[in-house]
């Protein structure tokens, strides 16, 4: 008998629903939720019917208007659409057709003029360690703390899901294969270079549960 998981849907969950139901509706006219949920590893078929119905079905079929405020699902699908399709803001359309490309575009610009977004700068760090001396230091110390999640994901198997889940499903899905403990290294070097506090070293026994872990692992 399959387990249902409680847990929150991941990124790639959330993009693999919307694809099959995308199908199915063009294909026929009812969803076809047994074989959805086949699909879908360790997902029910009342689990994958209810989070289409009550979530994900509000995200596809609502009136995009102008100043639409964008909610969590949302962000996290065009974090994920955006990333798994290489930017090309045409794929991401097809499967987020009630939004324009210029608005597409233009929240993923926002989404990183806000610095929610790392990947390009992490991925210039991997493809050439010296480029972190061009990051600027505010920027930095965000993307080291966010590689401190990552590090303790990986390597303490927590569940870090109380920090901040957008990052935490970041590393989950796209970071796996990335040599963290290189990466991290190179990143709390380039701190130290300029003689910077991790922020966890200024917080005067205020640390949270997860930010000790921080301390504890300090990716020594």
């Amino acid at each position: 008998m399959l387990t249902k998981v409680k847990q929150t849907w991941s990124t790639n969950e959330i993009a693999k629903l919307t694809a099959l139901t995308k199908q199915c509706r063009e294909s026929q006219r009812e969803i076809d939720w047994k074989a959805i949920s086949r699909q879908m590893e360790r997902r029910t078929e009342l689990q994958c019917k209810s989070y289409y119905q009550n979530i994900l079905k509000k995200t596809l079929t609502q009136d995009i208007r102008k100043n639409h405020a964008w909610n969590r699902i949302e962000l996290m699908m065009l974090f994920n659409l955006v990333i798994s399709n290489n930017g090309d803001f045409q794929a991401v359309h097809e499967q987020m057709p009630n939004f324009t490309i210029h608005q597409l575009k233009s929240q993923w610009a926002q989404m990183k003029a806000k610095q929610h977004l790392y990947t390009e700068d992490i991925q210039k760090v991997i493809q050439n360690s010296s480029y972190i001396q061009q990051i600027p230091t505010r920027i930095l110390m965000q993307e080291e703390y966010i590689l401190r999640i990552g590090f303790v994901q990986k390597h303490c198997r927590l569940s870090t899901e109380s920090i901040d889940p957008h990052y935490v499903r970041t590393y989950h899905q796209f970071w796996s294969n990335v040599d963290l403990d290189f990466l991290t290294n190179i990143f709390k070097e380039e701190l130290v270079r300029r003689n910077i506090k991790k922020p966890q070293e200024q917080l005067n026994g205020t640390e949270t549960e997860s930010e000790q872990l921080f301390s504890f692992q300090d990716l020594e």
